[in-house]
């Protein structure tokens, strides 16, 4: 498979991973509050409650498992990924992401390839946490260690299994 394939799946898998990470918090508050509460006022409906969480967290767990998986394999080939946003006019950032990929060639040794993308990205396309930086402390650029996030995201959704 492409490693451009694979690295969309798995972009698209962890941002479905990120919808999940919440469920057992939403899960738990269910069972908690609104099950009692249902059950108090409209005890029938607590059957159709009970069936949706069930259905909702098949979903869940799956998705947060293709996730994983897919991220375990992206890691294979995706050694480190470094985003730097900078500014670089009044309404407009510079984008720019720097990967260190493995680069299979078969019957030989793996090499290491480096790829840079930039892309000018304007203010109201921003993460909140990088306009939030440079609206309260003037940080007008950020640097994130992408792969370092990602593994430390993928550890705290192990640790919900």
């Amino acid at each position: 498979m492409p490693l451009a394939i694979v690295v969309l799946a798995a972009m698209l898998a962890i941002g479905a991973a990120a919808a999940v990470a919440m469920w057992s918090k939403i899960l738990t508050w269910s069972k908690d509050h609104l099950r009692a509460w249902l059950q108090a006022r409209y005890p029938a409906l607590v059957p159709y409650l009970d069936d949706a969480l069930v259905e909702l967290d098949k979903v869940s767990v799956a998705m947060r498992r293709t996730a994983k998986q897919a991220w375990r394999e992206i890691r294979a080939k995706l050694l480190k990924q470094v985003t730097r946003l900078e500014r670089v006019s009044k309404d407009e950032w510079l984008v720019t992401v720097t990967s260190w990929l493995r680069d299979v060639v078969p019957d030989a040794a793996d090499q290491v390839v480096q790829r840079v993308t930039e892309e000018r990205v304007p203010w109201d396309d921003l993460p909140d946490d990088v306009r939030d930086a440079y609206l309260r402390k003037n940080d007008a650029m950020r640097e994130v260690n992408v792969t370092r996030l990602r593994d430390q995201q993928f550890d705290e959704l192990d640790l919900m299994d």
